[in-house]
């Protein structure tokens, strides 16, 4: 930003379909998506030093459609979440920036205990902010108005009223643009 100029960072023949669910996520330098090369994968663009790569998901995640799943940043660290089987809401942090083994998985807890009766085939709930004391704030863009405060450390549920803003979605600012759009054949 600051220019009035547009360059081609990347540009490949193989360029991955970025699934159209997914919103790019700035974590460690880079912005990240959910596309498919084969299988699904998470797509990374280092935007300084303009290189990309591939970041598999946790193993068993190939399972789970992309639909039921979504990408978070929490802590600083890029997470995973999904819906298992319309029965538990699973999250998965990624400890270490691009490193396969650092994927943890964080919670796996039923529904039931989350006290979320709603759910439907395609609604997922998903993390908004995880506190430095363990608390996980979820929310459902189709449920707006109620939080689940879940307590890593104690599985403790408190359910919050949240003010009726419709925003359900939030991310830092960064100072560039990118535009993810395959190169024309």
């Amino acid at each position: 930003m600051g220019d009035s100029f547009w360059r081609e960072t990347l540009a490949s023949p193989e360029f991955p379909v970025l699934l159209e669910s997914t919103v790019g996520l700035f974590v460690n330098g880079s912005v990240n998506w959910f596309a498919r090369n084969e299988q699904l994968v998470i797509f990374s663009l280092d935007l300084q030093k303009e290189t990309s790569q591939y970041l598999s998901l946790p193993a068993g995640f190939d399972e789970v459609l992309h639909d039921q799943s979504a990408l978070a940043v929490l802590r600083g660290c890029l997470c995973l979440c999904y819906d298992h089987m319309q029965t538990h809401f699973v999250l998965w942090e990624m400890r270490e920036f691009g490193v396969q083994d650092s994927w943890t998985r964080l919670v796996n807890v039923s529904y039931a205990h989350l006290q979320f009766d709603n759910i439907q085939n395609d609604w997922l709930l998903v993390p908004v902010c995880l506190s430095e004391n363990d608390v996980l704030l979820l929310v459902s863009k189709e449920v707006p108005d109620d939080g689940i405060m879940y307590n890593l450390r104690d599985d403790r549920v408190e359910h919050t009223e949240l003010p009726d803003t419709n925003i359900w979605y939030a991310d830092e600012h960064m100072q560039s643009l990118v535009v993810p759009l395959p190169h024309p054949h």
